[in-house]
């Protein structure tokens, strides 16, 4: 059998078994950010991340959303499509609304993407955003509007204006150790802020990681390289334990196939085969002088389960930390990861 054959293979067995929520339940959703013109990679997105895809778009003409719409249909993947922001700023309701009804008859259309960090924007859009999301819901019925945002202190007010918050984090610097920019707070905590303003909002969160660094030339793009197995597992299990309840990757035209083959796939499958079992466990906290033993987390996983199935390395043994406190205290759980010399 051919190298590229097997390869298929394997990718479409772990891609089944990746994605079948009767085997692995962790209640996560997986997938890429990509562009609504790559079309011809949406098999290899769904192999690599996952089904579900968020696909940026600037187009107007509403027969490019159809031809990706019928590509995602013949991959078995679901799409998010980003409503062209030109047409969201300026309130055109009726370019808007004909893109919309174009795509309804699609088993393949999830959701759509309303607008990339409103809160980093120069123009005022608060208004806007809130008429295009009634009209989504207006002609869109049960679909699901995202947004994505930045600043959790500026934020709140856009909140009402989506179905899903989700928020983005590049921690992985071109320069840094392994673990040495994910072990800062400032990781764990974007995620467990945004988590909070999503969820007080009875809104759903999702987390957007890097899935970047250099490009296939090796030279780094934006001072990024890719993240390792374990800094991407690191990543994943601080945005699961803070209830997220979709893992984006960013972006497939700035990631590397290799890496998304022999790093991101097996990692994503190791992840739901770990958690998933351990989901459905009853959960034993053991007490000590009136000190946590296990700690649990909101999701029903203890941290000491989830450092030993997923990390390689001896060190990684106690990567998960919650700062010496119970579960019971933090609602969802501030996840902090320990610093490495």
């Amino acid at each position: 059998m051919k190298a590229r054959s097997r390869i298929l293979l394997i990718g479409t067995f772990a891609m089944s078994m990746l994605l079948d929520r009767n085997i692995y339940s962790a209640d996560i959703l997986s997938g890429w950010f990509c562009s609504i013109n790559e079309q011809e990679s949406l098999r290899t997105m769904a192999i690599t991340g996952g089904r579900l895809v968020v696909a940026y778009s600037r187009e107007l003409d509403p027969k490019i959303y159809l031809q990706f719409l019928s590509a995602a249909e013949r991959n078995g993947v679901r799409c998010i499509l980003q409503l062209p922001p030109s047409l969201v700023i300026s309130g055109d309701e009726k370019s808007l609304a004909a893109i919309i009804n174009a795509c309804q008859r699609y088993t393949s259309l999830y959701g759509w993407l309303l607008f990339d960090e409103p809160d980093n924007s120069r123009v005022i859009i608060d208004n806007a955003l809130r008429q295009t999301y009634s009209l989504v819901h207006a002609i869109s019925k049960g679909k699901k509007v995202f947004l994505i945002l930045r600043h959790p202190n500026v934020s709140d007010r856009f909140v009402s204006s989506c179905d899903v918050v989700l928020t983005d984090d590049y921690p992985i610097d071109v320069s840094g150790a392994t673990f040495g920019t994910i072990a800062s707070d400032s990781f764990s905590k974007r995620i467990y802020d945004f988590s909070n303003l999503a969820h007080k909002d009875h809104k759903e969160f999702g987390a957007v990681l890097q899935a970047f660094g250099a490009n296939a030339s090796g030279v780094p793009q934006f001072g990024k390289r890719l993240p390792t197995r374990d800094e991407l597992l690191a990543m994943v299990s601080v945005a699961f334990l803070n209830k997220a309840q979709y893992v984006f990757f960013w972006v497939y035209y700035r990631s590397n196939d290799a890496w998304a083959t022999l790093i991101l796939q097996p990692a994503l499958t190791a992840f739901l085969k770990t958690i998933g079992p351990l989901q459905t466990r009853d959960c034993v906290t053991e007490f000590k002088n009136g000190t946590s033993l296990a700690i649990v987390s909101p999701r029903g996983v203890t941290l000491a389960a989830m450092n030993l199935g997923l990390f390689e390395t001896p060190n990684d043994s106690g990567l998960l930390d919650m700062g010496g406190r119970t579960a019971s205290t933090l609602e969802p759980c501030k996840i902090y990861l320990k610093d490495y010399k």
